[in-house]
């Protein structure tokens, strides 16, 4: 919305919502598609990301953020190991990141070209685990958390893992969570002009 307000009145820029996977535009329609914080949710890369390639002009960019692989680890890992102590299995249905890797590998199988993949971990800290959990639930992301907090784990597995969490992962009066960034840019090669 705020977005909206700021672009408010200018023909040159758009800004909708739409499904990822069956972008409801024309081929070859955009100059750039931006994207942050969306495409963690979707496995695999490879659709979504020719559908980007799909309505990008010839020479149009995509550029993008997304969550990778090491995030929210310690969440993952923490409740991994509640549900092996106490169940003595490995239930883990927590949700799985992407790789930078497999994020390289899906720009290339969307045919983009000119591709540029880094990532930055960034670590915030919380009081207590709960405090990190009731966080990442209240900005919609973290699937790992809703899995936990939602009843897949019962209340045995929840406090096991917060006391797995606290021991391994906890510092003075802290409990940290790390979330990996995983930034990306692809364009859409130029055709070439037909030689004959």
């Amino acid at each position: 919305l705020c977005a909206k307000k700021q672009f408010a009145g200018d023909a040159d820029i758009m800004l909708t919502c739409g499904d990822a996977e069956t972008l409801p535009f024309k081929n070859s329609s955009f100059d750039m598609v931006v994207s942050t914080s969306t495409y963690q949710w979707l496995s695999p890369l490879g659709a979504p990301f020719a559908e980007v390639w799909r309505v990008l002009k010839p020479g149009g960019r995509f550029c993008f953020a997304l969550f990778g692989e090491k995030t929210l680890y310690e969440l993952r890992d923490s409740y991994s190991s509640a549900i092996t102590l106490l169940h003595k299995c490995n239930a883990d249905r927590t949700h799985q990141f992407a790789s930078c890797s497999d994020v390289v590998s899906a720009l290339k199988s969307a045919s983009f070209v000119k591709i540029d993949v880094f990532d930055e971990l960034e670590v915030e800290n919380y009081p207590d685990v709960y405090s990190l959990i009731r966080a990442v639930n209240g900005i919609g992301a973290g699937s790992a958390a809703r899995t936990i907090a939602t009843g897949l784990a019962g209340r045995s597995v929840m406090l096991k893992m917060m006391d797995i969490y606290r021991e391994r992962y906890g510092m003075k009066e802290v409990v940290p969570a790390t979330y990996q960034v995983v930034y990306g840019t692809g364009t859409k090669a130029v055709a070439e002009p037909l030689r004959g």
